[in-house]
């Protein structure tokens, strides 16, 4: 299996031990991790910093906003400083990839829709034989 996507099933376990506002802190702070320009991998590493971070202050009884400053904007973007971010050639491997894929899935789209077309025409013209 690709190490990203363990890495990535080992957080969404951790993740489960959150609750209340570390989860809401949590989720924010990974769909911010989303829009930011570092690999699917870097990413995860970062998630599961933050949350070995977050699960030791839960179990401290520490208040979640004390520990990241108030704003997770902020906090994440200390945290990012020294993340390195894709190279040129990794954005547009990236790009092509999404475009691919989209692709794929217009032609999926467009070949099933034409298999019901006929299927109906087939159906219609054989129920006025």
């Amino acid at each position: 299996m690709n190490q990203t996507k363990q890495l990535n099933r080992e957080n969404n376990r951790l993740d489960e031990q959150l609750d209340g506002e570390y989860e809401s802190v949590m989720t924010d702070l990974v769909c911010y991790l989303r829009g930011v320009d570092i690999t699917d991998g870097q990413a995860e590493r970062v998630r599961r910093d933050l949350l070995e971070m977050f699960i030791a202050a839960k179990e401290r009884g520490e208040d979640v906003q004390t520990l990241i400053g108030g704003d997770y904007r902020q906090f994440c973007d200390a945290i990012l400083e020294n993340v390195p971010r894709r190279t040129v050639r990794q954005r547009v491997v990236n790009a092509l990839s999404i475009a691919f894929h989209i692709a794929g899935q217009r032609r999926r789209l467009s070949a099933s829709k034409c298999r019901c077309s006929s299927s109906a025409v087939s159906l219609s013209t054989a129920g006025s034989s």
